[in-house]
Order: structure tokens, then sequence, then C-alpha cells
């Protein structure tokens, strides 16, 4: 059975996931046809398409170029690709779209603001940046004395949220349409080819959280849980709580694109892959996939998750996606390596890390 095959990975008798085979297994719905797909995307058109959803500081809106498909030349030889970066916390999108902007036209990333972690152990690794990296000093200790190096910076992003991006409704609902048609330029060159980007590759921010339906998410996050894990689903903590518009992305892609198109969908949804990967495989998308990258934060939750997140990459495969890599990803190098370089301000000085 291909679940127990999965299972021999991660070392989980099958026995573990026997009371609840069925769900991990079988994913929810009718059984796939390719007439369920309803792509109005032109069926002429062969286009390099990258979806990265939670692009945080912009640290994989490259990755596309590492991808062993790309690198072995099984994407569309000589047409551009098209990147839609998905990011749904305010404080994070404007840097975005200037990454976005910048790669669009062939200049390197801009300056973060801040260091472009997205986790507390990515963040230690600025901790001799900002002097914090003191010996004897515990984890916790090191990640005060960041928070209190940070202060300025933090302070300045917190004012940084621009609502004319991500409260914007109108400007949302042009770029998700735009993608129906774009690189499908008259003569064949991929269109859209902006001044500056000789390969023709073009960037673009969809500020919203990803999700399997549309409408309003409540989220929270301080600019210093930007850093150590992104914003997250408001509930019992006590963070600065904003609502996010949230874009059902398996119905976008089903309206957006072909099976001519070579398209990569990387997810790091903070759990958001709960709901759409049902939903990928319950309406057939995956017939639109051709790799996945992915984090599975369902690990986490014991071997009953390991279970979860195994079945649900052997689906994938059995239903048209040819690859499926799990972060971190070998071939791309650690992602910090990936994102712009971040110049520290001169560090405060911390006399105790406790």
């Amino acid at each position: 059975m291909a679940c127990a095959d999965a299972l021999r990975g991660y070392s989980v008798s099958q026995a573990t996931c026997a009371e609840s085979k069925l769900d991990v297994c079988s994913p929810k719905g009718p059984p796939p046809h390719a007439a369920t797909l309803t792509s109005r995307a032109a069926a002429s058109c062969r286009r390099n398409i990258y979806l990265d959803l939670g692009a945080n500081w912009c640290n994989t809106l490259t990755l596309f170029e590492s991808v062993p498909e790309v690198t072995l030349g099984l994407a569309h030889k000589g047409m551009p690709w098209h990147v839609y970066a998905v990011e749904a916390a305010p404080l994070i999108s404007p840097y975005v779209e200037r990454c976005c902007a910048a790669l669009s036209v062939g200049r390197p990333l801009p300056t973060p603001p801040v260091p472009p972690a997205g986790s507390s152990m990515q963040l230690l690794h600025y901790a001799k940046d900002l002097k914090c990296d003191v010996a004897g000093w515990s984890r916790g200790g090191k990640l005060r004395c960041i928070a209190r190096a940070l202060e300025e910076p933090l302070e300045a992003l917190a004012r940084s949220a621009d609502p004319a991006l991500t409260s914007n409704p109108q400007l949302l609902r042009s770029r998700l349409e735009s993608a129906r048609t774009r690189g499908c330029g008259s003569g064949g060159d991929g269109g859209d080819r902006p001044g500056g980007n000789t390969l023709g590759n073009t960037f673009s921010l969809l500020p919203a959280a990803a999700g399997a339906s549309e409408g309003v998410l409540r989220m929270a996050g301080s600019p210093l849980q930007m850093l150590r894990g992104g914003s997250m689903a408001a509930g019992g903590n006590h963070m600065p709580q904003f609502d996010v518009a949230k874009v059902d992305v398996v119905s976008w892609l089903r309206s957006s694109f072909s099976e001519e198109d070579f398209v990569i969908l990387k997810m790091d949804v903070e759990g958001a892959e709960r709901e759409i990967m049902p939903a990928l495989l319950a309406t057939n998308a995956t017939r639109l996939v051709d790799v996945v990258l992915w984090e599975c934060h369902l690990k986490w939750r014991g071997a009953k998750g390991k279970c979860q997140c195994a079945a649900w990459e052997v689906e994938l495969r059995a239903r048209g996606v040819r690859s499926v890599y799990r972060e971190p990803y070998r071939f791309a190098g650690v992602e910090k390596a990936r994102a712009a370089r971040w110049v520290p301000p001169r560090a405060a000085t911390n006399s105790s890390g406790a």
C-alpha cells in the first residue's frame, strides 16, 4: 500500500496510523477527472510559473532557479519565469513589493529593514552581528539581547505598513486576474518583458493569505514575531491583531494556468496546507503542478502528523505532480544565504543576557 511505503521513510509503524488511515490516505471529495479542470489560461501558451506561497523576506523568490527539474532543463527552455509572491503580513508586504519591483527589472534584492529571519533559529544567526553572541548566554538570553539591539529597526518596521498595498481589494483582484494572460504575449516571447531584465522574468506580490477559500483572515503578530516565526492566526496571544484578505489559491490556480505551463508550487503557509492540500487533490488541480516545494507543519504533531504529510506526498505524485520536495531543500543551501544581505545598525550595548 502506498501509504505504508511512505510511512517507512519516517520510521513510523503502520499500526500508528491505522485508526486514521482512511483520512490520511484518501483525500475527501469525488474521484478526480480531467473534466473537472476549468483553466481559462490560453491553451497555446507555454509558460514557466513559480508560485511562492509564504514569501517572507524574499528568501525564496528565486528558489525556482535551483530546483533540479529546472537545472536539468525540464522547464520550458528559453522562456521567462513569472513569479507570484503571496505574503499575508502587512509589515512584510511592502518589502516584498520592493523585491518584486527590483527583480522584475534585473536589479538585486533591496536591503531588508531587519534581519531576514523567519524563525528564532534563523534570528540567532545574527547574534554575532548584533554583539549578542556571548559565551555562556542561554538561547533565550541571546534572543532578548537581539530584541534590544533591534528596537529602533523594529519600531520603524511597525510604522511601515501600507494600507494602499495590503488593504486594497481592487489591486489584489487586478493582480490575480492578470495571471491568466501574463506571459502569453504575441510572438511567443513570453510577453511582459520589463526593461533591464534580459530574461523577461516578472515578479508580482499578492498581498494576501493563502487558503482554499476566499474571505478575511484575522491574524496576529508583533514586529519581533515577524522575525521569529511570522504572523499567525489570531488566538489567545496578546500580540497586535489585523485582518488580511484570504485568497482561494486552488481556484486561482485552476482558472489562471494550464497543463501546458510548467508550474512550481512552493508552500510555507504556517498550517494552511491543512486546507490547501485536500483541495488540490479533490479538484484534480495537481494536474497543473509539476513540482511541489513545501513545509508540512503537521509533522510536529506526532506520528499521525507524519503519516498525514507522507500520505499527501504519495497522493500528489500519484495524481500528476512530477516531484515533491520537503523543506529544508538540499539543492538550495540555507535559506538565510538566499536572502539579501542585511546591514546591522550599531549594536546596542547589552550588559547581560539574563
